[in-house]
């Protein structure tokens, strides 16, 4: 019974990959909660000298897929998720306007 208005593989071309949800229904989405990524994105942004913007458009920082639903669902997705013993984080919200943005920079 959870709709579900959109999902995202995040894979190359990272989090710019949400546009393909967005797009056709004129919104987008701004990612102001994201969690700390893992060390290995740390280690490749430090030695490749890549901006935090680069980043968050090349690779998923550790957020492997996007589930796109209103908030009235949202605990029962993250049940779901318990159950199957599944990390999940909500990650942002759906905005008016037809970008991407990730910690403040938009990406797309």
């Amino acid at each position: 019974g959870i709709k579900v208005s959109g999902l995202a593989h995040i894979t190359g071309g990272a989090f710019s990959k949400l546009k393909r949800i967005g797009d056709p229904a004129g919104v987008g989405f701004n990612l102001d909660h994201m969690p700390k990524p893992q060390k290995i994105f740390e280690l490749i942004q430090r030695e490749g000298s890549i901006s935090n913007r680069e980043m968050y458009r090349t690779f998923n920082m550790g957020i492997g897929f996007c589930i796109c639903t209103s908030p009235r669902y949202a605990e029962e997705v993250k049940s779901v998720f318990k159950e199957h013993r599944t990390t999940i984080h909500k990650i942002g919200k759906v905005v008016s306007d037809k970008v991407v943005i990730v910690n403040g920079k938009r990406i797309a």
